[in-house]
């Protein structure tokens, strides 16, 4: 039986982490005397019970090589997929309200196919904030979003954007691009590069797994785009490609969305 709850440790995630998501705290004496000393994370402890364990105790329910000293119990809080698809809805008013401004507010999404390694996620995650993405949406067989080392890997990110799982991506991008959303498939064998594809009006990136790609069947109703590459290299990493297309759109829309 699901709890719908997960693990985060350390200080930074406790401190990102929404007060009203965590639903219990555990640290070492250590730890406590250290937060002492540091005011947002001594602010933080005050409002939130705690339970203190020793390090030998700690250790054994920690997941890290060299635990900080604090580990939180957290609610999951994946956004449902209705709810994401509602916020495409808007693009006829945005087309109207935006046709002239310099920086483009179109809606930008990330979709996700299949990432089996969990630091990749956890990474892309994080790069998406940055960049300031509406929605990520994973496919059903992607590794679990609250993996301890997607977690990790997302640094917070984790709290503040909005993901959601489908078990069908291709009725996803059906419904995007009836909402006039454009959607381009990251794939090595695409002919036109990412830096001469147009991402000022709402995209969507549909970006496949480390070994395997995109599902052919995934891609028939989508714009093959590829990321140019020199020297023998036939493939980069996932996240990194993610970076290079998102950062790319960012170029186009007039810098960073935020």
């Amino acid at each position: 039986m699901t709890q719908n709850v997960y693990i985060i440790e350390g200080e930074k995630l406790f401190i990102d982490a929404p007060h009203s998501s965590v639903q219990e705290v555990y640290l070492t004496a250590g730890f406590l005397q250290h937060a002492s000393t540091v005011v947002n994370l001594s602010h933080k402890l005050s409002m939130q019970q705690y339970e203190v364990v020793s390090d030998d105790v700690f250790r054994r329910m920690s997941d890290t090589m060299t635990p900080q000293g604090i580990l939180c119990v957290v609610k999951r809080e994946i956004v449902p997929l209705e709810i994401i698809l509602e916020g495409v809805k808007g693009e006829q008013a945005w087309k109207k309200g935006n046709q002239f401004q310099s920086e483009s507010s179109a809606p930008l999404w990330l979709l996700l196919e299949d990432i089996n390694d969990p630091g990749n996620l956890g990474t892309i995650i994080r790069t998406a904030e940055a960049i300031g993405i509406d929605a990520i949406i994973l496919s059903a067989n992607c590794v679990d979003v609250y993996n301890p080392k997607t977690v990790r890997a997302a640094m917070g990110s984790i709290f503040r954007t909005r993901i959601s799982t489908t078990t069908s991506i291709t009725s996803v991008i059906d419904i995007l691009r009836e909402n006039e959303v454009t959607v381009y498939a990251a794939k090595p064998s695409g002919v036109t590069p990412c830096y001469d594809c147009d991402f000022w009006a709402a995209t969507a990136f549909l970006i496949g797994s480390e070994s395997h790609g995109l599902r052919e069947d995934s891609c028939r109703n989508t714009i093959d785009t590829v990321i140019p590459m020199k020297g023998e290299a036939d493939s980069i990493n996932v996240a990194v490609a993610s970076s290079i297309l998102l950062y790319e759109a960012a170029r186009q829309r007039g810098g960073n969305k935020r």
